[in-house]
């Protein structure tokens, strides 16, 4: 690999959990010679990406990696208003609350917000999930083309999906503009999601709220629906 792609498979190592990035872990998880990883966290410290930690021989992320992660943030103006909306319905049912985009055939979750409900389901922001098993991904997809769609499915993982089957809930969701499903990824877990768009700029975002299964009974389900998709569509009718 060259220098750039070692570079990017470190980087790759941050997330929420493990926040300090140290030689020797590095070295161990990427098969690569320490001298290799101590002169790249260096260069990548020197540009910014990555800063010293105050004690110790840790390296974190650098005042550069909060610009970058600003500046894809900012690329979707829709956020705040649907975080907003996604903040009332949390404080009114309790539940989780996310916001997220789309980038090919994932999605990307902008902003995650826990309510008060004890049990909770909650994912890090900047978290990446398969498009096609999520109702946040059916969501964002379902304002796109069916041929782009079938593109993008014909690319991603099937492991079980047909396209038949997702092509039947692009089409309903066209038609409602929300979902309520059960979570392909964590069962026992229903998301409610909605799209939000800002048409000036053409952005997308899905709002989408989570709870467990036996939390939310039908009708608690069709208000949040209702009340979600009246969020949903403000926003799409304030930023056209």
């Amino acid at each position: 690999m060259s220098s750039l792609e070692n570079a990017l498979e470190i980087l790759g190592l941050l997330n929420p959990k493990r926040e300090v990035l140290r030689v020797s872990e590095v070295a161990r998880d990427l098969d690569i010679p320490k001298s290799s990883v101590s002169r790249l966290l260096q260069t990548m410290c020197a540009s910014g990406l990555l800063e010293r930690e105050e004690a110790g021989q840790g390296y974190l992320a650098g005042p550069l990696s909060l610009t970058l992660g600003t500046l894809y943030r900012n690329r979707f103006s829709a956020v705040d208003d649907a975080d907003r909306i996604v903040t009332r319905l949390i404080a009114q049912f309790g539940f989780t609350g996310y916001v997220s985009c789309l980038s090919e055939d994932v999605i990307v979750l902008l902003r995650v917000r826990q309510g008060s409900y004890p049990l909770r389901h909650v994912r890090d922001v900047g978290t990446k999930l398969p498009a096609f098993k999520t109702a946040m991904g059916l969501t964002l997809l379902s304002d796109l083309p069916l041929d782009e769609c079938k593109r993008r499915f014909d690319l991603a993982p099937r492991d079980g999906l047909s396209w038949e089957g997702v092509a039947g809930k692009l089409e309903a969701l066209k038609q409602d503009g929300v979902i309520v499903a059960e979570s392909v990824l964590t069962p026992g877990i229903i998301t409610i999601s909605a799209l939000a768009r800002h048409h000036c700029l053409e952005e997308r975002v899905a709002v989408a709220i989570g709870f467990p299964e036996n939390a939310a009974d039908a009708p608690m389900r069709e208000t949040i629906a209702r009340e979600l998709l009246e969020g949903a569509s403000f926003i799409n009718a304030k930023n056209k």
